[in-house]
């Protein structure tokens, strides 16, 4: 499988399977953990079984902990796949009339006439609705 091939659905997916495969490892650890209590208080056990069953323990814990790197590896994927994909969608160039008039030559040229407009419409003279609804909520205030 291929990177391009890989959708935010399949990670989805995929963390999902992971973090019950995590769960299902957690719970037979407490299991194995409990057997172990028991063993220790039992006086027939074996010492080599008892050394065994927790030699056993640790390959199990080790198992849940590659486990939950692997999960939180694959989240991080998701997550940058997530940003990969919306910053993707907004550097598409738009493909209206007007926006592909101002991408061409003609268009950049005319740019004076832009910052002319945009010169009028941010200036400072008259304060605009918001500035001036934060204003007089801080005077009720």
């Amino acid at each position: 499988m291929e990177i391009s091939e890989i959708s935010c659905e399949l990670l989805q997916a995929r963390v999902k399977y992971l973090d019950r495969r995590l769960e299902i490892e957690r719970e037979k650890l407490n299991e194995h953990k409990a057997r172990h209590a028991s063993m220790l208080c039992n006086d027939n056990c074996d010492e080599e079984a008892i050394l065994m069953h927790g030699h056993a323990g640790f390959q199990a814990e080790k198992k849940a902990s590659f486990m939950l790197f692997l999960v939180k590896a694959v989240e991080q994927v998701q997550f940058i796949a997530v940003e990969v994909d919306y910053v993707r969608r907004w550097l598409t160039p738009c493909p209206c009339q007007k926006c592909a008039y101002y991408r061409s030559p003609e268009g950049k040229t005319s740019s004076k006439d832009l910052d002319k407009e945009w010169d009028t419409l941010t200036s400072t003279d008259t304060p605009s609705p918001i500035a001036t609804w934060i204003d007089q909520s801080w005077r009720i205030a």
